[in-house]
């Protein structure tokens, strides 16, 4: 599993210098049809995200208070998702912390009493109860960005950045198709087509029983060594009946091909504190 996330290591430093994220304006969006190949993307995240086979995570941790070394973290999932068993990792391999979030309720191993009162895990752990472990794992994969829930939800081209689709012989992109149970195929256009397109989505969430409003800057970018994506999403989040800004930003990093998705890193930003995650290995 490392190798590909030295893969995407070199891709995504590139990638994070050409994302951008821009103000949502009038008349800047149309509709991506259902041709798109934004759909395609956005099937494999959410066939994805909820139907892998050993559920689970190991990251590096860190927030933009604690001038400290990140910490390791590993996580396994259970009950469906609902169940969410994580330690925190030392240098040496040694557990610091194990917790388990059941829900929204986070419970500590008692044999690490000593290290609660510690802020910087208290705020991670914090943090992840707030989504519950369910939502943590549509984070974790992108999927929240791509909830269609709501009549106002969708994804639209960004028109102003629609780039052009060259190639010499140009080719349609098909829909994801079906090719054997539990796999999904993405057909690519022609090696030479150059695709790099912005797109701009609106998704409805639940977070601790309130209605989330998210609009994300979508960025996908076709690999030039394989059948794959790169995908960064930049969010930011509102909620209540006036779309009051909550201001929670939530930057995702990842990796999509015909069968997987690959997340490289999680930022969120709230008014007070920055988490982010760089992960290690993810299935």
């Amino acid at each position: 599993m490392n190798n590909y996330y030295n893969k995407i290591f070199c891709t995504f430093v590139i990638l994070f210098f050409v994302s951008c994220v821009s103000s949502r304006k009038k008349n800047e969006f149309l509709k991506a049809d259902a041709a798109d190949l934004v759909h395609n993307v956005v099937k494999v995240i959410q066939d994805r995200c909820y139907n892998a086979k050993n559920p689970q995570f190991l990251g590096e941790f860190s927030t933009g208070s604690m001038k400290i070394a990140p910490y390791e973290m590993e996580g396994v999932w259970e009950n469906n998702y609902n169940l969410l068993k994580a330690s925190v990792i030392g240098p040496l391999g040694e557990e610091y912390l194990s917790f388990s979030v059941d829900g929204y309720k986070v419970n500590y191993n008692n044999s690490s009493r000593v290290l609660v009162d510690n802020d910087y895990f208290a705020q991670i752990s914090s943090l992840i109860a707030s989504m519950g472990a369910k939502e943590l794992r549509s984070f974790l994969c992108g999927q929240y960005a791509f909830h269609i829930s709501d009549e106002n939800d969708g994804i639209f081209i960004v028109k102003e950045t629609s780039p052009e689709l060259k190639t010499e012989n140009k080719k349609p992109i098909d829909n994801i198709n079906k090719v054997e149970e539990n796999e999904l195929k993405i057909e690519y256009p022609d090696e030479k087509v150059i695709f790099n397109k912005k797109y701009f989505a609106i998704s409805t969430i639940q977070i601790s029983s309130y209605n989330i409003e998210i609009h994300s800057n979508v960025s996908i970018t076709k690999n030039p060594k394989g059948n794959g994506f790169g995908v960064i999403v930049n969010s930011r989040f509102f909620y209540g009946p006036f779309s009051n800004d909550a201001q929670v930003d939530v930057k995702w990093v990842g990796y999509i091909n015909n069968n997987n998705v690959y997340p490289s890193s999680t930022i969120f930003r709230t008014k007070e504190e920055t988490f982010s995650v760089s992960f290690i290995e993810y299935q």
